[in-house]
């Protein structure tokens, strides 16, 4: 019998070349966080967009890397939010699985942030 850690990063149903199967423990832990805590989940979307190439790395094609840099560098636009909301829940479904719809602005500001300190 196998046991599985609860630290694992990768599942087998992830897209190959567009999907990365990465949900590891730091982020868990700052999902769970914000559903109790008053900064909510601007700590979460922080952290994911630190950490986001090198979870995605060796799992998603070039195209995918560049829509995120493209992406970093439009962060002002308006059509920004919904682009790179999409963006996270296609690459990196199963951490987003995890962000409510409602806290996507919340979430967002974070991301958005990480990208403004130039950590992205």
């Amino acid at each position: 019998m196998q046991i599985q850690s609860n630290q694992d990063t990768k599942t087998n149903n992830s897209v190959p070349g567009m999907t990365s199967g990465a949900c590891p423990t730091f982020f868990r832990a700052h999902v769970s966080q914000a559903q109790t805590s008053r900064t909510g989940y601007v700590e979460a979307g922080y952290h994911l967009a630190i950490h986001v190439e090198r979870l995605i790395d060796g799992d998603v094609n070039e195209e995918v890397v560049q829509r995120l840099h493209d992406l970093a560098g439009r962060r002002r636009d308006d059509d920004w939010p919904d682009e790179m909301w999409n963006w996270l829940k296609q690459t990196l479904p199963r951490c987003m699985a995890l962000v409510p719809e409602r806290r996507k602005e919340t979430f967002l500001r974070g991301f958005a942030k990480a990208i403004e300190d130039e950590r992205v």
